[in-house]
């Protein structure tokens, strides 16, 4: 696979873990106790996790 195909694949494949996290958190805020909670960390934890892995390649 040449480094073209390979990033685009990787920006696509980060473009729906995206909108999955925003999905996920409106689902979680709309159900209330700690299984709402715990779906908001989770789509917290995976904004921050894109924001790592994009923000790796400029050290």
């Amino acid at each position: 696979m040449d480094v073209y195909k390979k990033q685009r694949l990787k920006g696509v494949l980060m473009a729906i873990v995206f909108i999955l996290a925003i999905y996920i958190q409106f689902l979680g805020h709309g159900i209330r106790g700690y299984k709402g909670l715990t779906l908001q960390l989770l789509s917290l934890l995976t904004f921050i996790a894109l924001l790592y892995i994009y923000n790796r390649k400029f050290r």
